[in-house]
């Protein structure tokens, strides 16, 4: 229970920082930024997402990663999966049902509550590995090492693809499957 409290208060203390996706917004481009401080800086500003997945009392108020404009989501993303992002939210919308991506990527699954020990790793080339654990019971822990795919674009560093090499996953895969 330490170690969420722990993560809880820095994902918090992160947050707030930020002040939240909406005002992180307004922040001028990171052209100077490194792969692994892009990636850094999308934890930063959305690690309220696990936060509050765990209280469920934000009431709307917040709006996810996945549910941001297209002006904000090239904040992290090449504008190729951004466009990707926000196509498949549409038809999703239009269409009634669930999009191609049901899940948070940078959380690994549907419910992103209580990770902890989160570990974001120098880039390697455009490559991030982020770990990060979700604690179960009886040491039952959920170990997950996402990859991030990164590439240099006339605003900076931005996020190509997301997966999970062991689960066998990538954001981009499941936007462009036919």
């Amino acid at each position: 229970m330490v170690g969420r409290r722990a993560f809880i208060t820095t994902a918090l203390a992160a947050a707030a920082g930020s002040a939240g996706a909406g005002r992180a917004a307004t922040r001028p481009p990171h052209t100077a930024e490194s792969p692994d401080d892009v990636v850094r800086r999308l934890y930063k500003d959305f690690a309220w997402e696990s936060v509050f997945a765990c209280e469920d009392n934000d009431g709307g108020k917040w709006t996810g990663l996945l549910e941001q404009p297209l002006k904000n989501l090239d904040r992290y993303f090449a504008p190729k999966l951004a466009e990707l992002l926000v196509q498949d939210r549409r038809q999703a919308r239009r269409a009634g049902e669930i999009g191609r991506i049901d899940f948070l990527p940078m959380w690994a699954g549907q419910d992103p509550c209580g990770a902890t020990d989160l570990l974001v790793s120098r880039a390697v080339g455009g490559l991030v590995e982020v770990a990060f654990t979700y604690p179960g019971r009886s040491g039952n822990d959920r170990h997950v090492k996402l990859q991030y795919s990164l590439t240099k674009t006339a605003s900076g560093w931005r996020i190509t693809d997301i997966s999970e090499p062991s689960e066998g996953w990538s954001v981009m895969a499941l936007l462009t499957a036919k």
